[in-house]
């Protein structure tokens, strides 16, 4: 990811500061799952599973 992106990057307020400040400490961070399924040059699969209401914890 470009740097660039730490500008465009604005999350909404409403999500309370905590939610905003780990998005912002995490934007360059590339796990986004439990699991990597399978991985290619340009592409990673990731296993997911959130209960109604959770986010993503940080690894």
């Amino acid at each position: 990811m470009a740097k660039s992106m730490t500008s465009q990057l604005n999350p909404d307020p409403a999500w309370g500061e905590a939610i905003c400040r780990e998005l912002r400490d995490n934007a360059f961070n590339g796990r986004v799952g439990q699991e990597l399924r399978s991985e290619a040059d340009d592409l990673r699969i990731w296993t997911l599973r959130l209960a109604p209401g959770s986010f993503q914890p940080r690894p």
